[in-house]
């Protein structure tokens, strides 16, 4: 969709981190909402992806992807660092563990960034813009490794994209979201 539609805002509702005006969301048939008292039980189900990275400055690569495992899910700290360390190993960034955000390209963050949201093992995955900070080459990359993760693991991903091959290579179903006149 344009800019201006309403993606990045509908991404934020469906992961339950703004609230609707109108209208329902629905998981697996139940009515969620930002304002339910097991909104954050249902909160641990998703993960997303923001389009400004949204990477703790004061902590390394592997603490912003080890940080949701060990509290929302109360995972021991040595189990959330080998995932953790795994993640970073299977996208090429295993050297940058010890790094801090400021120290990376903008593409290293994006591809943080998503490993912080795949550490969790999400049910439903929202993606806003995922590939718009990186280079062609890691866009392909990336790509394979959601796909891959898609098949492996069976989660769900949303992704808001204003390029449609993004979408076709990845997308089930694609909808398209305009602005009204």
């Amino acid at each position: 969709g344009a800019s201006g539609s309403g993606k990045s805002t509908l991404l934020r509702c469906a992961d339950l981190l703004e609230p609707i005006d109108a209208g329902q969301i629905r998981l697996e048939g139940e009515r969620v909402a930002f304002e339910d008292p097991t909104a954050d039980a249902t909160r641990r189900r998703l993960g997303i992806v923001f389009q400004g990275f949204n990477l703790f400055p004061h902590l390394t690569v592997l603490e912003n992807v080890t940080l949701a495992p060990r509290i929302a899910l109360d995972q021991e700290p040595s189990s959330a660092e080998a995932r953790g360390r795994a993640l970073l190993a299977s996208l090429g960034l295993a050297d940058k563990a010890g790094t801090y955000p400021d120290k990376l390209s903008g593409g290293q963050m994006q591809t943080v960034s998503i490993m912080r949201a795949l550490a969790p093992n999400p049910e439903i995955l929202f993606l806003d813009e995922p590939f718009s900070a990186l280079d062609f080459e890691m866009t392909l990359f990336i790509r394979a490794k959601l796909q891959e993760a898609n098949l492996s693991t069976g989660v769900t991903m949303m992704i808001v994209s204003h390029d449609l091959e993004d979408a076709v290579f990845l997308a089930d179903m694609i909808l398209l979201l305009t602005r009204r006149p």
